[in-house]
């Protein structure tokens, strides 16, 4: 997932953009992927950057590479026109702050849920449930009509998205950058990556001496459901399908192994990891679950 923004730079005199495009790594640590400065944030020089970052980065241009940005109009049309097979996913955090300007705060809690929907089914029933419930209900629900189910929900969207539903990786990066920014644009482009440079030796050297099978971010989520792995009761239908029960029986998931790795909660699907009801089900039948984790996760995608 490629994550796009841009932000102004400290330098009044010079006053320009930074334009910026990240990825996380299986530690969910930032990659910075490519910066560039401009003038201005708009369509034409959005067409440059992604044309530059598309011959830069092979593979980029692929329906399997998630890109999520802010809903900016010059960029969402230069998205599409240089990127067009690729997934694009609005920026949960911008789409928090217009429902809340224009909706309130209890609206933002909604679409929390919605984010994290597992089916058209349920995602239907928030809605309709909030249309019932909010002062505002019909206006929101109209809102949230209007924006394409792939662009934001969890159960629509074409490939994992590991969890991530924001570009704010942009914005922590526009903080680490912070020292630099009130430079002139010429100096900015030449120290960026010699400021970054030992922030990148550092994680390198971390990595190397380390002996862990998964990254530290997979590790403590993994070690966080094998505790609550004894809550859940798996009834298995055969050796590729089960139910498993929770709270007590009084909601259920169904996990599967064929024809594809899931559970009806979705975020063994979304995070290419067993979640804790498709982690239950393997531990009771005596099976390891970490043949089912994504090698994003492991250690060695680090290098």
């Amino acid at each position: 997932m490629v994550a796009l923004d841009a932000c102004f730079t400290k330098n009044k005199k010079y006053p320009t953009q930074l334009f910026l495009a990240t990825v996380h790594d299986g530690n969910i640590q930032i990659v910075p992927l490519a910066y560039a400065l401009a003038h201005l944030e708009n369509f034409e020089n959005w067409m440059w950057f992604l044309h530059n970052l598309r011959i830069s980065i092979q593979g980029l241009s692929s329906k399997e590479v998630f890109i999520v940005s802010d809903m900016q109009k010059g960029l969402e049309k230069a998205v599409s026109e240089v990127l067009p097979e690729n997934p694009h996913m609005h920026c949960g955090h911008h789409l928090k702050m217009n429902v809340q300007k224009h909706f309130g705060k209890v609206a933002v809690q909604v679409l929390q849920s919605l984010f994290h929907a597992p089916s058209e089914e349920r995602f239907n029933s928030i809605l309709e449930e909030a249309g019932n419930r909010l002062d505002c209900g019909r206006e929101f629900v109209q809102y949230i009509r209007r924006i394409d189910p792939e662009r934001f929900v969890r159960y629509a969207l074409p490939q994992p998205r590991y969890g991530t539903i924001t570009s704010n990786s942009v914005e922590v990066m526009n903080g680490v950058l912070k020292p630099i920014r009130d430079f002139a644009p010429c100096r900015i482009a030449g120290q960026m990556w010699m400021y970054m440079l030992p922030l990148f030796c550092e994680r390198r050297e971390k990595v190397n001496r380390s002996t862990e099978r998964f990254t530290m971010f997979a590790k403590e989520c993994l070690s966080e459901e094998e505790k609550e792995c004894g809550r859940f009761v798996s009834i298995s239908a055969d050796q590729y399908h089960a139910r498993v029960q929770t709270d007590g029986g009084l909601k259920q998931c169904i996990v599967s192994k064929e024809p594809k790795v899931e559970c009806s909660c979705f975020e063994t699907q979304d995070m290419m990891s067993p979640c804790i009801h498709f982690m239950s089900w393997l531990r009771s039948r005596g099976e390891d679950y970490t043949h089912y984790v994504d090698r994003i996760w492991f250690q060695k995608s680090l290098h």
